[in-house]
């Protein structure tokens, strides 16, 4: 199966875990609960990314943007570019925290 597809089941099963949510908050964190203990990946970088498409299948549109953003800072911070975290900030963008909340699910996870 390939990694697009593992993503999509991942995200799909998440999707029904965050689904009674009602905050933003609430489904990230319901969501990667259950992305934490996928069993097809053990990639933790496909892990977070299904949670963020459950999440997003979720959420009305700018919460989508929101995501998105964030998203594509973190890709930037990956990649050593400081620069690109400058222009989401310098126009207000307010992050969500989702790097935070992943690492504190995956330390509840014994990872």
């Amino acid at each position: 199966m390939g990694r697009d597809n593992i993503i999509a089941v991942t995200a799909c099963e998440a999707q029904h875990a965050a689904e009674k949510e009602t905050t933003l908050e609430g489904r990230f964190r319901a969501a990667m609960a259950s992305t934490a203990q996928a069993y097809l990946t053990t990639d933790d970088g496909e892990r977070l990314t299904a949670a963020c498409v459950a999440v997003a299948a979720l959420s009305p549109p700018e919460d989508v943007e929101r995501i998105r953003v964030e998203m594509d800072m973190l890709r930037a911070l990956a990649r050593g570019d400081g620069r690109a975290l400058l222009d989401p900030l310098d126009k207000g963008f307010k992050p969500i925290g989702i790097m935070k909340m992943w690492r504190e699910i995956a330390e509840k996870e014994g990872r």
